[in-house]
């Protein structure tokens, strides 16, 4: 008597990959979401701490740090602010706020009466990696290295100071409106001249000065009021966005490449718009030709026209992060009403924001 053979026959083994070979195909999503889950979390933490910073920084000095600082006020008195030559720009929102994010060191190698690319220490402090300014889910991206006619080295960042309801530009965009409403508002960032669109930019003093903003001036209420939100950069060094170190190198604004007066409320840049037409990124951070072709960060220079900007991108599906005044953190969605998203960016329009 023979012995019973045991095994799978071909066709119960070719079965059995069939049916890995499935499971394997429905966890990968799986397996992929909760690595995105993962990265947005951690980014959203990475705002959490970037926006507690700025309050800190506000129980400290009474007031949010400037956008950038213009060296010894040489830009009070111009008409054009200019974004770029380091004779006029020296700290940055990002870099004031280094020591409360335990970069203390680092800050301590900053020189606030020199220019980004003076010496060897001022382009280590905006060269050196800070990965609490990077979110997880967007690529790396090295920095950018003389930048705009060596200028200094520049590190790249994930979250952009809130520059307001309309353009973002060296200029200050002081002759547009938000919409056609014209609602007197203002921004925390002080890059140039106050103006009627603004969401957390710096007012002026009696001199023409650059004033900083207080929490005593969101008159929309801190809860209402982005501070800081999520933007993408792009691996190219002549590409600036994102760069913390660099006057107007990391913005959000509510318009790009629109114009405030003429476009109006279609104008509004929303979260991740395709960046093709008025809603490209227009900063005077990027090369004057959009050749890039990916529609998530294409974008065209903007230097001179008192437009432009970054709208607020990220890689998650669905929308944005974004840190508010009040230290929440939320998620904003790419179908958000474009004037309810407008109002976020703005602290004193006395818009509605209860449509998010």
């Amino acid at each position: 008597m023979q012995p019973v053979r045991r095994g799978f026959t071909l066709v119960e083994l070719l079965v059995v990959i069939a049916i890995i070979g499935t499971l394997v195909a429905l966890l990968l999503p799986a397996v992929s979401a909760a690595r995105e889950a993962a990265r947005r979390t951690q980014c959203g933490n990475n705002l959490k701490n970037i926006g507690l910073a700025m309050l800190n920084y506000h129980d400290t000095f009474k007031k949010f740090p400037l956008g950038a600082v213009c060296i010894n006020n040489s830009c009070a008195t111009t008409s054009n602010f200019r974004d770029a030559t380091p004779t006029f720009w020296s700290t940055t929102w990002a870099i004031s706020i280094l020591p409360q994010l335990e970069q203390k060191p680092l800050f301590d190698l900053w020189d606030p009466s020199k220019g980004y690319g003076d010496n060897n220490s001022q382009r280590q402090v905006t060269g050196t990696p800070v990965q609490i300014f990077k979110c997880p889910s967007d690529i790396t991206s090295r920095p950018a290295i003389d930048f705009d006619s060596n200028l200094g080295t520049f590190d790249k960042g994930n979250y952009g100071l809130n520059f307001g309801g309309g353009s973002a530009n060296e200029n200050g965009n002081s002759g547009n409106k938000a919409g056609p409403e014209d609602v007197p508002t203002w921004t925390i960032a002080a890059y140039g001249r106050a103006s009627r669109n603004r969401g957390l930019a710096s007012l002026r003093d009696t001199n023409g000065l650059p004033t900083n903003v207080g929490l005593n001036d969101f008159i929309d209420g801190t809860s209402n009021s982005v501070i800081v939100g999520e933007m993408l950069h792009f691996l190219a060094n002549d590409d600036c966005r994102g760069c913390w170190g660099k006057n107007l190198g990391a913005a959000i604004s509510g318009y790009t490449k629109g114009n405030p007066e003429t476009d109006g409320p279609t104008g509004i840049a929303t979260p991740n718009v395709k960046a093709i037409g008025i809603y490209r990124d227009g900063p005077p951070h990027c090369a004057e030709t959009a050749t890039i072709g990916d529609p998530d960060v294409e974008c065209s220079g903007s230097s001179g026209d008192g437009l432009g900007g970054n709208a607020m991108r990220s890689r998650h599906p669905g929308g944005v992060q974004a840190a508010y005044g009040d230290g929440r953190v939320a998620f904003i969605n790419n179908s958000i009403d474009k004037l309810v998203y407008r109002a976020t960016l703005t602290i004193m329009g006395r818009e509605s924001v209860s449509a998010q």
